[in-house]
């Protein structure tokens, strides 16, 4: 399984009153084999066996390269009690690797020497995270490139002090600037010989495939000429539907108006109605009181001309009587 090349980012870090930069925490665990992680190191899930590691950090005042070390076990959670600074770090970084092949270089050096396309890097102020807060990937080309500068075309004094970013010593920069001059020139041979000699043939299917997607750029234009089209068609529909439909919402609004208008003059007919129909029936019960009075004088009177009448009978039968009483006495005198 191929391997991969990270640059591992060491911040300085305080314990107490004990300031550790990148160079003493680098010793404290080289001196253990392990490197420890924190669970929220980017690209922490893709280390694994294998895996080589620059050490990268900030010294004398200047970002620059400390060493090496290969993985030797996956990170993971610790287990093993470890004491004095070890235990200290391990507080806030619980995954812990077993390292082998670990080389720290004898002096420092700066990132933008060993490999300039990544002086951006050496620019950056080192957040105060701690250990590897952060694990940058490497290309192995690259990652051979600075080892093989670091530990091969440098051999600084180890009396002399890596420059820090102000008050450089003369010397080491005419130095650096000689290094970097080499490099570059090495670089660019190596660029010549990968595009020319590597590249090119194996990218030559690419070209042709950009051939022809040149060719198709014609076709791709015509269709974009019709979506165009296509476009401005919708948009005049759109435009259109929008002015029909600001007429039918015109349209509503005035059915509204009317409707509203018109249910007014409902409720109001429809008061006057309930008005009139509660007059009406105050007019009914007057009439019925006026008939049952009515009913009753009648009542009263019939029972009247009958009493009459019963006297009528009486006095037509008293009369009979006296009538023929008149004619017998008449005819006994």
């Amino acid at each position: 399984m191929k391997n991969n090349y990270y640059l591992a980012i060491v911040s300085n870090l305080k314990i107490g009153n004990e300031e550790l930069d990148a160079a003493k925490i680098t010793d404290i665990l080289f001196e253990e084999n392990i490197w420890l992680f924190d669970k929220e190191t980017p690209n922490i899930d893709s280390l694994r066996k294998g895996d080589r590691l620059l050490i990268y950090g900030a010294v004398k005042g200047r970002n620059c390269v400390l060493g090496r070390l290969t993985i030797k076990t996956v990170p993971q959670e610790q287990r093993r009690p470890y004491v004095g600074l070890v235990n200290e770090l391990s507080k806030n970084l619980s995954l812990i690797s077993d390292i082998t092949s670990k080389v720290k270089w004898e002096e420092p050096k700066p990132l933008g020497i060993l490999a300039p396309d990544l002086k951006k890097y050496e620019k950056k102020k080192l957040a105060s995270h701690g250990l590897s807060p952060d694990l940058k990937p490497l290309s192995q080309p690259l990652f051979e490139r600075i080892v093989k500068a670091g530990e091969g075309l440098f051999s600084y004094d180890k009396t002399k002090k890596v420059p820090a970013d102000t008050g450089a010593n003369p010397e080491d920069e005419v130095k650096e600037k000689s290094v970097e001059k080499t490099l570059a020139a090495l670089e660019l041979a190596e660029w010549f010989e990968r595009v020319f000699i590597h590249e090119l043939p194996e990218r030559q299917s690419e070209l042709t495939d950009m051939m022809k997607k040149i060719k198709q750029i014609s076709k791709l234009e015509e269709q974009l000429s019709t979506y165009r089209l296509t476009v401005q068609e919708h948009k005049q529909t759109v435009r259109k539907l929008k002015q029909e439909n600001r007429q039918l919402k015109d349209e509503f609004d005035s059915l509204h108006l009317s409707f509203t208008q018109q249910k007014r003059q409902w409720e109001e007919q429809e008061r006057l109605h309930e008005r009139k129909i509660h007059q009406l029936v105050l007019e009914r019960n007057k009439h019925l009181e006026e008939i049952k009075s009515l009913q009753l004088k009648t009542a009263k009177r019939e029972k009247e001309l009958k009493e009459a009448t019963n006297i009528k009978q009486n006095l037509h039968e008293i009369a009979s009587l006296l009538q023929a009483e008149s004619v017998k006495r008449t005819q006994i005198s």
